[in-house]
Order: C-alpha cells, then sequence, then structure tokens
C-alpha cells in the first residue's frame, strides 16, 4: 500500500457489499479503505467506518493494527478539525507502541511528548 495507494484503493472500491463481511473482516477492509482514501489525499468527511475497526482491534489481541486504527481515526478527525478528539486517538495509538514491529507506526513516538502534553492542558497542537 505505501508505493500504490491509487490501486490498492481502486481494487478496495471494487469489494461489493463490504457489509456482508465478518466483521474481522469488515474491520480489516475499513481499515485498508481509509488508509488507502488518506494515502491518496482523499477529504475526510466522517470517521464512521474506521470507527468500525477501533471498536473491533480494541477488543484483540493485535497491537499493530489496533494502533493503525487509532491513528487513522486520529488522521480523520484531524481533518474534521476536531484537534483534541484527533489528539486522544493519536494516544491511543501510543499505547501500543512496545508492541509494534511497524516502523513506519513507531514515527508517532517522535511527537509523543507533545502529545501528551497538549492533551493533558487541553490544548490542540495542530494548526
Amino acid at each position: 500500500m505505501p508505493q500504490h495507494p491509487d490501486s490498492a484503493l481502486a481494487f478496495l472500491e471494487q469489494i461489493k457489499n463490504p457489509e456482508s463481511l465478518s466483521r474481522k473482516e469488515k474491520a480489516h477492509y475499513y481499515l485498508l479503505l481509509t488508509e488507502a482514501k488518506d494515502k491518496t489525499y482523499a477529504t475526510h468527511t466522517t470517521d464512521s467506518l474506521i470507527a468500525i475497526a477501533t471498536d473491533y482491534y480494541e477488543k484483540t489481541d493485535d497491537p499493530a493494527r489496533k494502533a493503525k486504527a487509532w491513528y487513522y481515526r486520529g488522521r480523520i478527525n484531524q481533518d474534521l478539525d476536531k484537534p483534541l478528539q484527533a489528539q486522544e486517538y493519536y494516544l491511543k495509538a501510543l499505547r501500543e507502541e512496545e508492541d509494534i514491529e511497524d516502523h513506519a507506526l513507531l514515527v508517532l513516538d517522535s511527537n509523543k511528548r507533545r502529545l501528551e502534553q497538549a492533551f493533558r492542558c487541553g490544548r490542540s497542537v495542530f494548526p
């Protein structure tokens, strides 16, 4: 996905009736769809699909997908001009950092102190 998100998005959008997928498959589908849309700079208008993924992964023992789902929920809320909500979701993504081997997600750690301080103070760190 990192190198060809447009192809990934086109493939994912060809899937008919994702509502008929199992709960696990649906969570993974919505996570991938959200990631592909974000990487192709699509405008986010709602977090309802990624919420399905975060709700599912929050109850699993899959720290990488859990963190990625929370990260993208934060990204969407940042786009929706909800910076405090975005920060909360970014911090939820960071909870899993010790169990994550995905280096792209570990980049989040570089902003951890700034996010935590802003969250505690109720201030936004986003313009």
